[in-house]
């Protein structure tokens, strides 16, 4: 009787502790509002916005364009920093980027870091299709 009384009590303190969140949980520093990579010519624009999500400031916001081959792999990397040096929690920021177009990409992922090169979690980072 004694042991059923206990396995009650573990049962009702378990379901009273919350729940941990998993390690891989992460939250998230930057959104992708929009992007667009359009080629023309021998040139591809890359156009789009971002918002500050995470809950702190972000000084010399820098965004990384992986560009993808058809397989998933990475052919080339580009970066532009936005023109805001201090993005306030809940800012929006339009980023643009030129660059030469890669004839085996067709897609691009975004990523970002902050002025310490900190790697920032990204919410719809893609991949984006070149049109």
């Amino acid at each position: 009787m004694k042991i059923a009384r206990l396995m009650c009590l573990l049962v009702s303190i378990a379901a009273v502790v919350p729940g941990q969140k998993k390690p891989d949980e992460k939250k998230l520093d930057v959104q992708v509002l929009e992007l667009k990579a359009k080629q023309s010519q021998r040139q591809l624009a890359l156009d789009g916005r971002v918002r500050v999500v995470a809950p702190r400031s972000i000084r010399g916001l820098t965004i990384f364009f992986d560009f993808l081959a058809n397989d998933g792999m990475v052919l080339a990397t580009e970066k532009t920093k936005v023109d805001e040096e201090l993005l306030a929690p809940g800012a929006e920021s339009s980023i643009h980027a030129d660059t030469d177009i890669l004839p085996r990409a067709v897609g691009v992922r975004l990523r970002a870091a902050d002025f310490r090169q900190r790697e920032l979690a990204v919410g719809n980072a893609g991949p984006f299709t070149i049109e």
